[in-house]
Formats: C-alpha cells, sequence, structure tokens
C-alpha cells in the first residue's frame, strides 16, 4: 500500500475518497485476492439506523452502460474523515471477504 498514502492520512474530501477507495480496492484485490473478484460500484452512502460502518450487496445491483451487472461495496461517511485511513481500509477489506 506503499505509494497511496501515508499511515497517518485521513480520507477528507469526497472526490479523494472515491479515488482511494478505487485504488485501494484494485491493490487489496491483487494483494489478498490474486486478483479474482470483479470490480463493484463503490458507493458513499450514510448507514441510517443501522450501526453498519459499511455494506456490500450479495446480488448485482448495478448496471452499467454495456448492461453489465455489478456488486456494491458501501463505506458510510459517518467514520470517513473521523478516523485514521487503515480503519477504511478494514471496513473495504472485511466488506471485500463477503
Amino acid at each position: 500500500m506503499s505509494g497511496i498514502v501515508k499511515a497517518e492520512t485521513s480520507v477528507v474530501s469526497a472526490a479523494y475518497t472515491i479515488t482511494l477507495l478505487d485504488e485501494l480496492f484494485e491493490t487489496f484485490n491483487t494483494k489478498y485476492f490474486e486478483s479474482e473478484l470483479k470490480k463493484p460500484v463503490i458507493t458513499i452512502s450514510q448507514r441510517g439506523a443501522s450501526n453498519a460502518a459499511g455494506w456490500c450487496t450479495n446480488s448485482k445491483v448495478w448496471e452499467d452502460g454495456r448492461k453489465e451487472r455489478h456488486y456494491e461495496i458501501n463505506i458510510c461517511p459517518e467514520n470517513i474523515g473521523n478516523v485514521p485511513i487503515e480503519y477504511v481500509c478494514e471496513v473495504l477489506i472485511h466488506e471485500m471477504v463477503h
């Protein structure tokens, strides 16, 4: 992960967060999943009444312009910017495992 973020960096903006999550997904997919996972749609959406830090769908809920369908991984914004980047990484990897 070196070269993507420094350990003390916190996520601070939506544009940076989306770019970072995409890069982190690719990095973790290569390192831990032998690039087996198909790229999901990564979203940032409020958790509402749930205590979840993130979630993933168990079906392909997104359709792109080519009619391909994709899973979704969501990271809740309530934690982004208020926690170290390592926590965001843990949430992302946790959702990738599902």
